[in-house]
């Protein structure tokens, strides 16, 4: 097997090339390579700005269900006189209201120890426009005479 020797033309013809792909990248190559750039960010961005978001709404329901439950709390019988209140933890502010059940049949008037029945609502809201709401039944206070 013999090797033909290179021609003299084809190694300069190489050389020129190595020398045209060193000289750098193109202009339309750099507008394609930050356009690429620029999307790829854009992504990046909305993906971990609407992360965020999402740890800001779970941090503010915990907020309001942690409002909730100590409301809950502080009426386990509800007071004739204090039938409405109200009032802001944070940014959340927050409403108590009761009124008497009908449907409970302590409540049709019956006499003697019946319990009577009022609906406890309460409701949450936050500045951005988020609601909470929940609603149960509790015992009327008796204020025992003497």
């Amino acid at each position: 097997m013999t090797i033909a020797p290179l021609a003299p033309h084809t190694a300069s013809a190489s050389a020129a090339a190595t020398a045209r792909r060193q000289r750098g990248i193109t202009l339309l190559e750099m507008l394609v390579a930050m356009t690429i750039m620029a999307i790829s960010i854009t992504i990046i961005y909305r993906a971990v700005g609407g992360s965020v978001r999402g740890v800001e709404q779970v941090g503010e329901s915990q907020h309001a269900m942690q409002i909730m439950q100590s409301l809950l709390d502080a009426y386990p019988v509800i007071d004739p006189q204090r039938l409405y209140d109200s009032g802001q933890d944070g940014n959340l502010t927050w409403a108590v209201s009761a009124s008497p059940y009908s449907a409970a049949p302590g409540n049709a008037g019956q006499a003697g120890d019946a319990v009577v029945l009022y609906q406890l609502n309460i409701d949450i809201r936050s500045p951005a426009g988020r609601q909470w709401q929940t609603q149960t039944l509790r015992p009327l206070l008796r204020v025992q005479g003497g």
